[in-house]
């Protein structure tokens, strides 16, 4: 019995050692300067990404201030914080005045962010989760929440719209 344990074990070690000869293009013995390099190639790229999203959310947020829209809505397929954070602040100013609906995620999981006058997000934020289908919560101007459906965002900014005076 112990003998065939040690060889499933070899065996394995084997096959495990194979793989990533295969992934990894080299021999056992650059195994672990190429898992550091791959490891920094990601962290590099992953700051990268998190700089082009920044300037993407600015580039958005520039666009949207040249609307004359009292609405202001923005899809993203995807959720991103560093976008999601950017775009706020770029247009911080302007939710002081105007309404901002930032939707993100796919159908089955979707994450909004409601920005505006405080007065008005309380009064419209609840109204807007279950227009959305879904539910959130908020505080000073600013009310966030998850939903599943992205097909009722239409008519979720209708309902911003007919409210917002």
């Amino acid at each position: 019995v112990c003998g065939d344990r040690v060889l499933n074990t070899l065996q394995n070690a084997l096959e495990v050692q194979q793989k990533l000869n295969v992934l990894l293009s080299s021999p056992p013995e650059k195994f672990a300067p190429m898992v550091e390099k791959l490891s920094k190639d990601n962290r590099t790229a992953r700051k990268n990404a998190e700089k082009l999203s920044e300037e993407l959310a600015s580039l958005h947020a520039a666009s949207l201030l040249q609307s004359s829209e009292r609405v202001l809505t923005m899809h993203r397929p995807a959720p991103d914080t560093e976008y999601s954070l950017t775009l706020q602040r770029d247009l911080r100013d302007t939710c002081e005045k105007r309404l901002l609906l930032l939707t993100m995620g796919e159908q089955g999981g979707a994450q909004f962010v409601f920005r505006g006058p405080v007065e008005v997000v309380d009064r419209l934020g609840k109204g807007l989760a279950q227009k959305l289908g879904g539910k959130g919560g908020g505080r000073d101007g600013k009310f966030q929440g998850k939903f599943s459906d992205v097909a009722l965002v239409e008519g979720a900014v209708q309902y911003l719209r007919d409210n917002f005076e």
